[in-house]
């Protein structure tokens, strides 16, 4: 699984019992943008997770799960991209190791806004309350090891936004 988490503020850290930070990082002073990540266990089906935050500040997000990924080791690389007052928000490209892995694009950008994924992915989930940071995801599976290129998605209105890439290594 993995949480992608848009804070509205920044220097904030988060975490959560059984879950392993992927990145954490800053768009100006009104994101902060976290990747965790965790293997699902049976317990965890129909359950709940709760996220702690080291500062009180709006928060939106969500968890996805992914099917047939490596259970030690899942994440293989990741980048991120930080942009203030655009429309554009990038995810940075990776070069994979292996043979069908998943790219899951992680985008947020502040205020009200609503987020176009690449057409290159498939959509996973978006969320875009009013007044709280914008997250979208997506992935794509890359057949071939190597570079994967950059991943635009489009906001409908500027703001300060944040790209991050997940490269997921598939099962053995």
């Amino acid at each position: 699984m993995i949480a992608s988490l848009a804070q509205a503020t920044s220097g904030a850290t988060v975490s959560a019992s059984g879950w392993t930070a992927i990145r954490t990082s800053s768009s100006g002073l009104t994101l902060r943008f976290a990747t965790l990540w965790k293997i699902a266990a049976a317990a965890d089906i129909g359950g709940s997770t709760t996220f702690t935050f080291s500062l009180s500040a709006p928060v939106s997000g969500g968890i996805s799960a992914y099917r047939n990924v490596h259970t030690a080791a899942p994440i293989q690389t990741s980048s991120t991209s930080s942009t203030t007052s655009s429309t554009s928000i990038t995810d940075t490209g990776v070069t994979t190791t292996f043979a069908n892995e998943l790219l899951v694009g992680d985008f947020a950008i502040t205020g009200t806004n609503s987020t176009t994924l690449p057409v290159t992915m498939t959509g996973v989930y978006q969320v875009n309350p009013s007044g709280v940071p914008d997250v979208s995801v997506g992935y794509k599976v890359q057949a071939a090891a190597g570079a994967s290129g950059n991943f635009v998605a489009t906001a409908t209105t500027a703001g300060n936004n944040n790209g991050q890439l997940i490269a997921v290594r598939p099962g053995p």
